[in-house]
């Protein structure tokens, strides 16, 4: 195929469209890791702007791989997604357990946060669960303190976790939220 169409660039010579096809090539792919995130990452992050259609399945299946991938610069686009307003439940829980997955420090407070804050109980729960991923690396008192959760399970669920605990750590942290009138 011949391609004989011609464009201007920036006031110099024509270029024609193979030319035009191929700078955009690569200047598509060298602007795909603008702060070290790769171009799949960016397409599945991209995909969850869309909106959802039957079920989420599309989200649902680009929060898996992202999962998956253990790239950790998906972190803060997740966590922004997840604070939107107005995310389908299903989107959000997939999304926490993802967050749990990636074990990475910068989620702890913001599902903290979800755990103390958010009147759903499915994403409480998701949240916890996601926390417990964290291992000793997550602070005994978010535990501890969702002990005092309105939700028996979640209350049962804490308390499966803080097993794992020694008795020591667990009665100090909780004298402590009894203490400072935290519960």
């Amino acid at each position: 195929m011949c391609m004989r169409e011609q464009f201007p660039v920036f006031g110099g010579p024509p270029l024609s469209t193979g030319i035009v096809i191929a700078l955009v090539v690569i200047a598509s792919t060298s602007a795909c890791r603008p702060y070290g995130i790769s171009h799949r990452t960016q397409e599945l992050l991209f995909s969850l702007d869309q909106p959802c259609q039957t079920q989420c399945r599309e989200q649902i299946n680009a929060i898996k791989e992202l999962a998956r991938r253990a790239d950790p610069d998906s972190v803060e686009p997740l966590l922004e997604i997840l604070q939107r307003p107005k995310q389908p439940k299903v989107l959000r829980i997939h999304i926490i357990r993802t967050l749990g997955h990636l074990k990475d420090k910068r989620t702890i407070k913001p599902l903290d946060r979800l755990l103390r804050q958010e009147t759903d109980d499915d994403i409480r729960l998701a949240a916890l669960m996601a926390l417990s991923r964290f291992g000793p690396a997550c602070p005994v008192t978010i535990f501890a303190h969702a002990l005092y959760q309105p939700n028996i399970g979640i209350a049962g669920q804490a308390a499966r976790i803080l097993e794992r605990y020694s008795a020591e750590v667990v009665v100090g942290e909780i004298i402590k939220l009894l203490r400072t009138g935290q519960v």
